[in-house]
This record gives C-alpha cells, structure tokens and sequence, in this order.
C-alpha cells in the first residue's frame, strides 16, 4: 500500500529566492506574491507502507542535503524503517521543528525538480 500527503512549510518570503516568489500558486492560478511577508509551501510526498521507498518526489527523500528536515531520523534507513512501523499519514508533527532558514534553502537547492515532479503548490499570506 503507498500512503501519501503534504506537509506545510511556512518560510519567510525575503528568505527564498526569486524562483519561488513569482511562481507562487493562489487557488491554481499563478499570482505574483511580491510584498508578502511569507511564502505557503506544500511539499508533498508519497512512500511505499513496506519498505519506506518513495520521497518528496516518490523518488527520494533527499537524504544528502542536510537542511533537510527529515534528518532528525538519524540515516535514510531508519527513516524508511520509521514509516513502515508506525505507517504515518502526514508529516507535520515530524517536521513542526524545521529551522525555517534551512526549509528555504533545502527548498531552494530542489525548487526545479520538486517542480517538475508536481511536488509543490504555493500560497502568499501576510
């Protein structure tokens, strides 16, 4: 069985680059987010409930960047290990603790390929 979900990621807007600011997506449609004070992200993710295989892009988890948030885990192992035993639907309660300096750089490190995958929606608040 595959579970799958988004987590939601609030990061400062001056934070993250021009790539993600103008690409922001307000109710599917894209909306200039300029002079908001944060950038919404979902980062959705998929895995496989009986080997902990999948990711942010049902590729991977991005284990090597270490702004990722997920290290707290310890190994990509234990991870997967982690999602097979307790089979989490959201990550939220996970992740609550990620250093919003280090979700805007992992954020901007992948923005193209989680883009590609359609692993990111955007919304601007104020």
């Amino acid at each position: 069985m595959s579970f799958s979900g988004e987590v939601y990621a609030e990061v400062e807007a001056s934070v993250v680059n021009n790539g993600i600011s103008p690409m922001a997506m307000v109710s599917g449609n894209p909306e200039p987010i300029d002079g908001q004070a944060y950038v919404v992200v979902w980062i959705r993710w998929r895995y496989d409930d009986s080997t902990g295989a999948g990711g942010y892009t049902g590729s991977g988890w991005y284990w090597e960047d270490s702004n990722n948030g997920l290290q707290q885990f310890g190994t990509e192992d234990d991870f997967k290990e982690w999602l097979v035993k307790n089979k989490p639907t959201e990550l939220d309660e996970e992740l609550k603790n990620w250093d919003a300096a280090e979700k805007a750089a992992f954020l901007n490190a992948h923005l193209s390929e989680l883009e590609a995958h359609g692993c990111l929606y955007f919304t601007a608040s104020n």
